[in-house]
């Protein structure tokens, strides 16, 4: 039986987004007729209701606190797990925020728009007419970032990724106690890939953030799996396949190690130069775990016009001045091959049309260092 605070969500979900629903839906029957991208349109989250599950848990809703980031917006309400059992809710529900999404924050004000916005489409795989300048959360977990960017004004859309229901209760459940964060926000209830397929999933418990795809890094193999499996679609099926792309001022990826698998499947997208900036986790024993590695990883946004950065010294109480100067070819290489046993880092990656084919060149470990 659900508990009351479920209910009052499904309630508000019935009763707020009933037209928004059927919006979408009569957007869905335009897109077929109109011969637009009628497969996105169906695998994203038509807003009727919260998406998911976690057992028998509830939403915990929590104001979270006033801070620059929002930038102007007032803070949002979320729903978080409860408290001690889970270290994510945990540190938003001490915080008032996720301090790691304060640097998207920064950079989304930091860059100008790049040249390819003045030629971007809007983002309406359904039919009709959207924002051409959006923010991507590609690994939303229970939405800290979602939220953050949909709280901002000078954010008209947000598109978002997340493959565990048991994290998309909180995220949806997060969008109903929010007014008018339905409209701007386009969840995929999927994993992006290298290409459209079903994978094993794994959670940790107390550390949900730590949902990872076939290779069950920091969990256990037997006891932490999931009973569903992931989905996954490309960055190219979503954003590649019109005659004109949206412009992505920023995206965020946050995939556990499947981040080399994510921009293999947005191959396309990325030469376009449609996407001005990624800020990405680097976890080494991750990528190591799902058979690939930094220098991949590295090398393939080299290939495709990015300059790599430093992300961990923005600091996250305050607004940064200055961008910290692109990695060299030789700092990149003694990151990708000799740093693989620390800890997850932050980086960030911006896209320069003028990069010379020198600057190009991939990232190669020594045999010596490779295993490092």
């Amino acid at each position: 039986m659900r508990n009351q605070d479920q209910i009052s969500l499904q309630i508000h979900a019935s009763a707020e987004h009933s037209v928004l629903s059927t919006g979408k839906n009569a957007t869905r029957a335009r897109a077929q007729v109109a011969g637009a991208n009628l497969k996105v349109c169906q695998e994203m989250w038509d807003g009727n209701a919260v998406y998911g599950a976690d057992g028998d848990n509830a939403c915990d809703s929590v104001p979270l606190a006033p801070h620059w980031s929002w930038g102007g917006g007032a803070p949002p309400n979320m729903c978080l797990r409860p408290k001690s059992t889970d270290f994510v809710s945990d540190v938003v529900r001490n915080t008032g925020r996720w301090p790691d999404c304060a640097a998207l924050a920064y950079l989304w004000t930091k860059f100008a728009d790049a040249g390819s916005a003045a030629k971007a489409s809007s983002f309406a795989p359904c039919g009709g007419e959207g924002p051409k300048k959006i923010f991507v959360d590609v690994g939303a977990n229970i939405g800290s970032c979602t939220m953050q960017m949909l709280a901002r004004p000078d954010v008209a859309q947000v598109v978002s990724f997340e493959p565990n229901p048991k994290n998309l209760f909180y995220l949806t459940g997060s969008i109903f106690k929010n007014k008018g964060f339905s409209k701007r926000l386009a969840l995929f209830p999927k994993a992006l890939g290298q290409s459209d397929a079903s994978h094993t999933m794994y959670m940790t418990p107390g550390n949900a953030g730590n949902t990872v795809l076939d290779a069950a890094v920091a969990a256990n193999p037997v006891s932490d799996v999931q009973p569903i499996k992931a989905k996954t679609i490309t960055l190219d099926e979503v954003f590649a396949e019109m005659p004109q792309t949206p412009y992505i001022h920023l995206m965020k990826i946050d995939a556990q190690g499947f981040e080399t698998q994510i921009l293999k499947g947005g191959r396309k997208l990325l030469a376009s130069g449609a996407v001005n900036a990624i800020h990405f986790e680097l976890a080494p024993a991750w990528l190591l775990g799902e058979g690939t590695s930094p220098a991949e990883l590295f090398s393939i946004l080299l290939a495709n016009g990015y300059n790599c950065h430093h992300s961990d010294t923005l600091e996250e109480d305050k607004e940064a001045t200055e961008l910290p100067p692109a990695l060299a070819h030789d700092e990149l290489v003694k990151i990708a091959c000799l740093e693989n046993a620390v800890a997850p880092r932050d980086f960030f990656a911006i896209y320069d049309p003028s990069k010379s084919a020198a600057s190009k060149e991939p990232i190669i470990c020594p045999p010596s260092a490779a295993a490092k």
